[in-house]
Formats: structure tokens, sequence, C-alpha cells
């Protein structure tokens, strides 16, 4: 979910949330769930989260918007857009490349930038208000799995 907020851009609060799901691994005494569906409304655009823990093959990230789809293999540095028909290929073209991996550990990046932004009193690419944004996103989503109903956000507070 934070990497597709991510690219999404998080610049909102979402205006409401439904999650559904549950445990379908092995039953043990877990209570976070292996699948989980997840309905964002920002108003403006919905975002749709299908996550499965439930083994241990990767889902593939994508996200799906009217004029084409981008797919990502995070673990394999692949990123692809396709457009949809209709859309002239000059406007949209296909994209299947490898991005470059990093030479380190995407935390120690992260860690780097963090540092390196309070050294020089610059704002983090990822700070405060996009993170808050997820986080909300997060907890709304966990509200809505526990008592099984949309949980919405009127004036900062759930409802």
């Amino acid at each position: 979910m934070h990497a597709i907020c991510y690219v999404m851009g998080a610049t909102e609060l979402p205006k409401s949330v439904s999650c559904t799901g549950g445990i379908f691994g092995p039953m043990d005494d877990r209570t976070v769930p292996d699948t989980a569906l997840v309905s964002i409304d920002y108003g403006t655009y919905t975002m749709m989260l299908f996550t499965s823990t439930a083994n241990a093959t990767f889902m593939d990230t994508m996200i799906r918007c009217h004029e084409g789809d981008l797919w990502m293999d995070i673990g394999r540095g692949i990123i692809k857009i396709t457009p949809q028909r209709g859309v002239a290929e000059t406007d949209f073209r296909q994209i299947n490349e490898e991005t470059p991996r990093p030479e380190r550990d995407g935390t120690v990046i992260h860690m780097q930038e963090w540092f390196d932004c309070m050294r020089n009193r610059k704002k983090p690419t990822w700070h405060i208000e996009p993170s808050y944004n997820v986080m909300t996103a997060i907890a709304m989503a966990q509200e809505s799995y526990n008592t099984g109903r949309t949980v919405y956000l009127k004036d900062g507070q759930l409802a």
C-alpha cells in the first residue's frame, strides 16, 4: 500500500475506506488478515488494493488507469506501461525496461536522505503530509476490517 500511495502522490486524505478479507492460511493465533481487499475513495479517484501473504509468491503491483496500466515487478526492477485500446501509440508508448537496482538497501537510502535534509534544511521526498495521508488510509482500512463496515472521514474524525 505504501508504494502505490507513493506513486499516486498521497496528496489528500481519503473520504472513505472499505476493507474485507480474512485469515485463510494456517490457523494460529494471528489477528492480522493474510488476505485483504481494500477500496479507498479519495473523492477525485478510487484506489483498489488486493494483497495476500497466504503463500510465498509475491503478487504483481499494478495501477490500472483510464488510458493505460502501470505494472511493476519491484523484485526484478521491471516497469511496464501498456496503453488501453483506443489510445494513440504516439500519446502513450509501451515501455518494458529494467530499471537500475540501487546499490544500497532502500532503507539506507531513505535514512541518508532524511539526515541530508536535516543538515541542509530541505524537505524530504517522503515528508510528513503524504505519510500522514497514507497512515490515515491504513488506519481506516484496519477499522473497516475490524468492524465489517465502510469507514468515513468527516472533519478529521472517523465516522
